[in-house]
């Protein structure tokens, strides 16, 4: 999360490339790899994590029935990929939800808030 932080308090996000065909977290954790430069991370957001960022997302009026997320953390902000295991939905792999400054800056003090209260303890430096 430290350097999840680090870069989600710039000013905007780096483009997201369109993907096609429904595929799992991992899937697009190796397709977003190959797109993105080396200073972008990207990962699956560990599944402990995923109901306080949905209730979060709902907060802010962007309710969503994922069950797996994928973060896209670039120079500028941050990406969420919202993958919902249901056969019915129609996925794409592209990012679906951009946060840009305090809302970025916002979510990543909630998952710190999350963890500490979970007893997670404090992040490691990269």
């Amino acid at each position: 999360m430290t350097r999840l932080a680090a870069l989600a308090l710039a000013a905007a996000l780096l483009p997201m490339p369109a993907s096609a065909g429904c595929r799992t977290a991992p899937e697009i954790v190796t397709s977003l790899k190959a797109v993105y430069p080396t200073t972008a991370f990207v990962a699956e957001i560990p599944a402990s994590l995923v109901p306080t960022i949905l209730a979060w997302l709902e907060s802010e009026g962007l309710p969503h029935r994922a069950d797996r997320i994928v973060q896209v953390v670039g120079d500028r902000g941050l990406g969420l990929v919202l993958v919902a295991g249901d056969v019915d939905w129609d996925c794409d792999g592209t990012v679906g939800v951009e946060l840009i400054g305090s809302k970025a800056t916002e979510l990543v003090a909630l998952v710190r808030r999350y963890r500490e209260l979970r007893g997670w303890g404090p992040e490691l430096g990269a």
